[in-house]
This record gives C-alpha cells, sequence and structure tokens, in this order.
C-alpha cells in the first residue's frame, strides 16, 4: 500500500501540511502530551530525550545535566508548544518545520521508550483489545509524518 505524502515543499520554500482534521488533532494531543511530560515529574520515559553527554563518566555527565539539562528541555517544549501553535496549519515556514521535526521525534522517542521499541524490533502485531493500541497508531502516525517531513525538507 502506498500513502500520499502528507508534506510537500512548496516552490517558495515553504512546506504544505496536507492532513486532516482527525490528524491535526493527534498532533495537538502529541504536542500537549509532549508539554506535560517535559513540564511535570522526572518520567524515565523521556531518558531518551536526554542521553548521557558522557556515558562512561558519572560525575562530568551529572555537571553536563545540570548546565544543559534545562537548555534542552526549554528547546523542546518550545518546538512542542509551535506544534501546538501551527497544527491547524497548511504551510509551514522553514523555521516551524525545524520545531515539527524536533517536537515529532521527541514525542516518538517518548512513546517508542513506553512502547518498549528498540532498534532490533521487527513488525509488531498489535491487537484490537490492547490497551497501548492508541499509543501504537499515534507511534506509526508520528513515524510517517516525520518521515515525510524529512523527505520535504531535503528535497
Amino acid at each position: 500500500m502506498r500513502f500520499r505524502r502528507t508534506i510537500r515543499p512548496r516552490p517558495d520554500g515553504t512546506l504544505e501540511v496536507r492532513l486532516g482534521d482527525a490528524e491535526r488533532a493527534l498532533l495537538l494531543e502529541v504536542a500537549a502530551g509532549l508539554v506535560a511530560d517535559l513540564d511535570g515529574a522526572e518520567d524515565p520515559s523521556l531518558r531518551r530525550l536526554f542521553p548521557p553527554a558522557y556515558a562512561d563518566d558519572a560525575v562530568r555527565d551529572a555537571g553536563f545535566q545540570m548546565m544543559m539539562g534545562d537548555e534542552l528541555r526549554q528547546r523542546y517544549l518550545a518546538a512542542a508548544r509551535t506544534l501546538a501553535d501551527t497544527a491547524r496549519t497548511e504551510n509551514l515556514d522553514p523555521s516551524e518545520a525545524e520545531l515539527w521535526l524536533r517536537s515529532i521525534n521527541a514525542a516518538r522517542l517518548v512513546l517508542g521508550t513506553r512502547l518498549d521499541i528498540t532498534d532490533d524490533a521487527g513488525p509488531v502485531r498489535v491487537a484490537r483489545d490492547d490497551p497501548r493500541l492508541g499509543a501504537w497508531i499515534a507511534y506509526e502516525f508520528l513515524s510517517r509524518v516525520l518521515d515525510d517531513l524529512v523527505t520535504a525538507m531535503s528535497l
């Protein structure tokens, strides 16, 4: 099955966003969830957003996280807020597209951690009664939008 591209480059340098109302609502929900996660208490599912800078030196890594952790968190928050603010737009300028990229990728990393997705995981079949079905659908949707966004930005 071939899917239509949801995001396409335009001659003026912007990106055309072709999403339905339900898809845009899901982007709004994802953005709000990411903001809530980042504003909340330490959540183990955020660990992939803040990987160790010095994996072999805990003291240096703790110092790095203290210095840069909040700045990185603020960047993710700004990106998620931009995604929320522009989820219903039909065109993205290059700076908005970059923030969509950051936000959608961050949301995928968090969802992937919660779903225990690993690099070596093959195709997964999810039962209709699985309580995580919505998260799987969101993950697959975000993966498709992210792929379309990266492709459109590289053309």
